[in-house]
């Protein structure tokens, strides 16, 4: 009867979880739902990985708005923010442990890209 009961449960979740429909957005994406033609390689970071405590971050065709680089457990660990959009920025990075982050570009027309950063000094 035990058995009978396991097996019966054992089914009854199993087919549960089949029935159910994932709909899968990420929180980051590297192109929002606009129709310009901006991608990840627009964006340039460099030197990756760092090995100094500066990089450039580089967008073609666009202006920065703002950079936002959290680490990897998704604090933010800087955020600037620009009144008048560049297209180049050499961002200081001495207060950053070495890790992997992630750089979150931010557009004038508010498209967002994200591209991952790796600080190793050593």
């Amino acid at each position: 009867m035990k058995q009978l009961i396991l097996i019966f449960l054992f089914l009854f979740t199993f087919s549960q979880s089949y029935s159910q429909s994932f709909d899968y957005q990420p929180a980051y994406s590297n192109q929002t739902s606009n129709d310009s033609n901006i991608s990840t390689a627009d964006l340039s970071i460099f030197p990756n990985p760092v090995k100094q405590n500066r990089i450039t971050v580089k967008l073609k065709n666009q202006e920065i708005k703002e950079i936002r680089i959290t680490n990897i457990v998704g604090k933010e660990v800087l955020v600037k923010k620009y009144q008048i959009p560049v297209n180049e920025k050499m961002l200081e990075l001495n207060n950053m442990v070495d890790g992997i982050y992630l750089v979150r570009i931010k557009t004038t027309d508010n498209q967002q890209l994200v591209k991952k950063l790796m600080i190793s000094r050593n």
